[in-house]
């Protein structure tokens, strides 16, 4: 008899098996089982690359938005996680979203998306934008990556506000004392003024004027409220 070798890919890994084979003029068998003799090759693909199949050892680069981070025999690369991205081929990691940007809770992605007007991303690697709480507004100047506040005298109760403009400016003699307020009431009466009423917060609540105080009355205004004394 004469031999010859039979050899196989183990799937899944990289061992490779090869047998020897006992021949004759009819065919060829097993001539034992320490004839098996199993040895490891080395990983056929480099980092950011992978098998095209089990059949060729052909290497091909992850594309954009996947990566390998070490050699193997996968078919496939591993998807860019959401707030994640990579727009080279054959990388071996994926990138953060900086600040300011997300990929709107999406995978395998080649690039990072800036948040739209009303909405930021204050971290790095974030899945998506946030809206703009209320009090604050998106400010072209930051670039989304944090929404600016609602000056002092202003106010403002929706969220996602997309410029200033959306911070409404409190009536004639009514200040806030504070900056982020988000609501009609907090525009209180600067002293020397008083109101008859407390200022409701629905947006068809009308506006309950500020009157001068009454001639011998002393009337006070502060962050915590206005008071009237007219003794």
């Amino acid at each position: 008899p004469h031999y010859m070798w039979h050899i196989k890919l183990l799937q899944g890994n990289t061992q490779y098996v090869a047998e020897v084979l006992g021949c004759n003029k009819v065919h060829c068998g097993s001539m034992n089982s320490r004839s098996v003799l199993a040895f490891s090759t080395l990983y056929p693909c480099e980092r950011g690359e992978h098998m095209l199949s089990q059949q060729q050892e052909d290497c091909v680069n992850c594309l954009p938005g996947f990566y390998n981070d070490k050699p193997s025999v996968s078919l496939s690369c591993k998807a860019c996680i959401s707030g994640r991205m990579q727009s080279e081929k054959r990388s071996p990691s994926c990138n953060l979203c900086p600040p300011g940007k997300s990929t709107n809770n999406l995978d395998k992605q080649a690039s990072c998306t800036s948040c739209s007007r009303g909405r930021f991303a204050s971290k790095h690697g974030q899945a998506s934008c946030k809206d703009c709480s209320a009090g604050t507004f998106y400010d072209e100047r930051q670039n989304g990556k944090i929404c600016s506040v609602c000056p002092e005298n202003t106010y403002n109760g929706i969220v996602a506000a997309e410029s200033l403009e959306k911070c409404l400016t409190c009536p004639l003699n009514m200040k806030t004392y504070l900056e982020e307020r988000t609501k009609k009431s907090d525009c209180m009466c600067m002293s020397n003024y008083y109101a008859d009423e407390t200022q409701g917060d629905a947006e068809n609540d009308p506006w309950i004027p500020c009157k001068r105080c009454p001639k011998g009355a002393v009337c006070l205004s502060d962050k915590h409220g206005h008071i009237i004394d007219a003794d």
